[in-house]
Formats: structure tokens, C-alpha cells, sequence
């Protein structure tokens, strides 16, 4: 899936994510979240195409290496709003650090 489309997709599914100002920086959850998508599905297309291994490595390469400050950001817009949604979401990024935690200790 192209990046525009994964935009297009997460901005219909949270809008309350769009460019946001907070503490004098521009951030624009919209695209950490496409981009954190974009990540992980070619962590699943190693899974589907070439081993478990493989897509482990990849995926804690680009956790460390990328999508980790994506995700940094997406919970400072979500702390600083008020808006609907806002607490699944969170909930969602902190399993997902758990989940990464365990795999890799």
C-alpha cells in the first residue's frame, strides 16, 4: 500500500491525529502513523515471504531505527488533547511497547 493511501486511511480513521503544534514544534500524528504502518507491513511481508527470524529482526530495526520516535510523537499529541479516541489509542502504543519489551528483553 502506497503512503498516500495509508495517509488517507489513518487520517479517516483519526482525525484528531492531523498537524498539531505543542511546545513550539509542528507534529503531524497523521503521518507518524502512516508511516509507522508503512513499517510494519514490510515487518508482515517478511513474515509472509521469507521467516519469522527475519521479521523479527526487521521489525526491532525499524522500532529502534524509526518508528519509535513516530510513536513518541503520536503520544505527545494524544497527552495534549482532548479528544475522542485519544485513551484506546494510548493504550494501544503502550501494549505495543509491552509487546516489544517481551520480545525482545
Amino acid at each position: 500500500m502506497s503512503y498516500q493511501k495509508r495517509r488517507e486511511l489513518v487520517s479517516l480513521s483519526c482525525p484528531y491525529l492531523g498537524l498539531k503544534e505543542i511546545d513550539d514544534n509542528w507534529l503531524d500524528g497523521v503521518d507518524d502513523l502512516a508511516d509507522i504502518l508503512g513499517d510494519l507491513q514490510r515487518v508482515k511481508w517478511c513474515l509472509d515471504y521469507t521467516s519469522l527470524d527475519d521479521a523479527k529482526w526487521h521489525y526491532h530495526f525499524y522500532y529502534y531505527s524509526h518508528f519509535q520516535e513516530h510513536i513518541r510523537s503520536i503520544r505527545k499529541i494524544l497527552k495534549s488533547s482532548n479528544s475522542r479516541g485519544r485513551s484506546s489509542l494510548l493504550l494501544l502504543l503502550k501494549n505495543g511497547i509491552k509487546m516489544r519489551s517481551i520480545n525482545n528483553p
